[in-house]
């Protein structure tokens, strides 16, 4: 009987840690001043650059579809694995003939709209104003792990009412872009 006490009192124990940990938490959480929560901007933009691609990147994209595919099949000898590259090169060059959507952002006490999508800002842990040469980026870091970070487009006319806004609600965190995203910069995806 004494062991199924002390498994409660440690139990209880762990859960008022826990209870003031969490109240600790609120506390420390910016408070956002009655006419910031009013604050509101929108705006519309393209849901991401695209590039026109030329007869020069088809090729490449076909020569190295061929070479990828012939290689892994000497290599490995497998037949499924020659059609899954040659599956994700016919999808690479779908995706990079397709034309963006104009979309409808609008920032406020609620959270990031994108046409009519409503996303949190508890889902986000930071945000971050991303150059990209001629143009610039918002990019929301996700708080999920496999979730990716969302990029949103805008004029630069609104970058300072934007990231105000933005900054009412999240941490603002400078960031570069990330490899993977320079890479598909330079190969014009």
């Amino acid at each position: 009987m004494s062991d199924l006490t002390q498994a409660n009192s440690l139990a209880l124990c762990a859960f008022k840690r826990y209870n003031k940990r969490m109240q600790d938490e609120e506390k420390q959480a910016p408070e956002v001043p009655k006419n910031e929560l009013t604050a509101s901007v929108s705006w519309e933009a393209s849901e991401y650059l695209h590039h026109e691609k030329d007869f020069v990147w088809m090729t490449l994209l076909i020569a190295v579809t061929f070479f990828l595919a012939v290689v892994t099949y000497f290599l490995i000898e497998d037949v499924f694995s020659v059609a899954v590259i040659v599956l994700m090169a016919v999808a690479m060059a779908v995706y990079g003939y397709r034309k963006p959507r104009t979309l409808t952002y609008q920032i406020n006490s609620e959270g990031v709209i994108v046409s009519g999508r409503l996303y949190e800002y508890d889902k986000f842990r930071s945000f971050s104003i991303i150059d990209e040469g001629a143009v610039k980026s918002i990019l929301l870091e996700p708080l999920k792990r496999f979730m990716p970070p969302m990029s949103i487009y805008y004029a630069p006319d609104d970058e300072d009412k934007i990231s105000e806004v933005l900054s009412a609600y999240l941490p603002y965190r400078k960031r570069e872009l990330a490899f993977v995203d320079r890479l598909f910069k330079k190969l014009r995806f």
